[in-house]
């Protein structure tokens, strides 16, 4: 699974970063694990990447 991490410092700077982890929990020990050396930073949101790509639902046979 892609997981996407927001970080801030404490002066209002963000960043985003992807994560490709086979779970949460694997997802935040690495963050946690970057992060060490960045003690003014801190996760703000950390959430799973969707794919917004151009699959169709199987159930969806409706059409526009």
């Amino acid at each position: 699974m892609i997981f996407v991490v927001e970080i801030a410092s404490r002066a209002g700077i963000r960043a985003y970063k992807e994560y490709d982890a086979p779970s949460l929990q694997a997802a935040v020990e690495a963050v946690m694990r970057e992060l060490r050396g960045y003690p003014n930073f801190r996760v703000i949101d950390l959430r799973i990447k969707e794919d917004w790509g151009f699959q169709q639902d199987a159930d969806a046979e409706e059409e526009w």
